[in-house]
């Protein structure tokens, strides 16, 4: 299978939703996960440029197949920069890399390692020095070879 990476924009806010939601309802541990990407939260995402979405596209049927969200917390109290003693400047650097999902019928395809090299080298170009992994959605991994 091929894929191709884009980065999301305000008008794939819904079908993000529903992908995230998806996913979600599927998990057989729904408890690991609370799901806060809702379409305003992924709009304002977005509109503001606190954080930016590249989502893995499967380029035959043009499905889906995962994403992940980076979010730029700044001086937010969320910012985990804080947890680690960042000073208020290494504050602005931190990129939290948020969520990452992959819908099951294309798990075992590598696309988590995919979005994520993806979004490293794209943040490698910027400010954002400082990465953290907050959350990862998943199911047991199915593997193909």
């Amino acid at each position: 299978m091929k894929f191709s990476i884009t980065q999301a924009t305000i008008a794939d806010a819904d079908e993000l939703t529903s992908f995230i939601t998806s996913i979600w309802k599927n998990m057989e541990h729904r408890e690991w996960f609370a799901p806060e990407e809702d379409k305003d939260y992924i709009k304002s995402l977005l509109s503001t440029h606190t954080g930016i979405i590249w989502k893995a596209i499967e380029t035959v049927s043009g499905q889906t197949a995962g994403l992940f969200i980076v979010v730029f917390p700044g001086k937010n109290s969320e910012n985990l920069g804080y947890d680690i003693g960042l000073s208020e400047a290494e504050l602005c650097s931190v990129a939290h890399m948020d969520t990452v999902a992959v819908h099951p019928n294309f798990r075992g395809y590598g696309l988590q390692r995919l979005l994520i090299s993806q979004a490293e080298e794209a943040l490698s170009k910027t400010q954002y020095r400082v990465r953290s992994i907050r959350k990862i959605l998943f199911h047991a991994v199915t593997w193909k070879n």
